[in-house]
């Protein structure tokens, strides 16, 4: 099967996992007194995990089958769809903290989870995604032509003019997020659990805590459920999810040019 249609029967199972989940009980109270959600993240930061626990938790459904982005100014069909949020519905995005967007989500009631990770494993995690899984991006054949992943990761570490942007960049246009009113921020580290190298203990805690800011109540039954289906393997995007992946592949060389180039920006972020 051609990557296309790999991503044609990824989106085909996407909708109908919506439309199912979206038809009980509970999804459909949550369009009355659900929260309204943007779900944000830098690519590669672990989007389908937290997309994963919140089509398990009570009242929400998600919103569309594609990931809003717009790494230059959204348009203004973005901004209103943003706008148009519903009750209980949650919208995933890779959207850099532009003002005006900023200004839209400042006079609603619209809740925002930035999902974050540990920006060498972004690295990685983007550089084995576009040699190994989606052939189809628009980096695929540069990345391609490189002689060795030694000078493939360096490129995705310090960024190509006009293709791969710079991990110190992506820091630098997200990082308002981070002092956003009404931002919640999830790091991957805390949500991946044991499978990916974390903990129970720490899992259990994230979601509920995530819980506590969307103001969803969750059982004990039913955060145990959660935790449980957050890693998912299916994922069309997904490789190995695992905490801190970058010491086997990192030399020194890729050490030298990444703290050249964020410089103090991850610390912003906790790491």
């Amino acid at each position: 099967m051609n990557e296309s249609i790999k991503r044609q029967v990824s989106l085909l199972r996407r909708f109908s996992l919506n439309f199912v989940k979206g038809i009980g009980v509970s999804p459909l109270l949550g369009r009355f007194v659900g929260p309204r959600i943007l779900m944000n993240s830098i690519p590669k930061s672990g989007t389908n995990l937290l997309e994963q626990t919140l089509i398990h938790f009570p009242l929400l459904h998600r919103g569309g089958v594609r990931t809003l982005r717009s790494w230059n100014e959204p348009t203004r069909e973005m901004l209103e769809r943003v706008n148009r949020i519903g009750k209980g519905e949650f919208l995933t995005a890779h959207l850099p903290a532009h003002k005006e967007l900023m200004s839209v989500l400042s006079k609603t009631d619209v809740k925002v989870i930035l999902m974050i990770r540990d920006p060498r494993d972004i690295v990685v995690s983007n550089f084995n995604y576009v040699l190994k899984v989606d052939k189809t991006h628009p980096t695929y054949e540069y990345l391609h032509s490189l002689p060795d992943d030694k000078s493939r990761l360096m490129a995705t570490i310090c960024g190509v003019d006009g293709l791969i942007t710079p991990i110190a960049e992506a820091l630098k246009l997200y990082e308002p997020w981070l002092r956003f009113e009404n931002t919640h921020v999830v790091r991957f580290e805390d949500l991946i659990g044991e499978q990916g190298g974390g903990s129970l203990q720490g899992q259990l805690k994230t979601v509920s805590d995530l819980a506590s800011f969307l103001e969803v109540q969750l059982s004990e039954q039913k955060l145990q459920h959660i935790c449980s289906k957050i890693y998912n393997s299916r994922s069309i995007t997904f490789r190995k999810a695992q905490i801190g992946g970058w010491k086997d592949v990192f030399c020194r060389e890729h050490l030298a040019a990444y703290s050249r180039s964020v410089d103090g920006l991850a610390s912003l972020y906790g790491y």
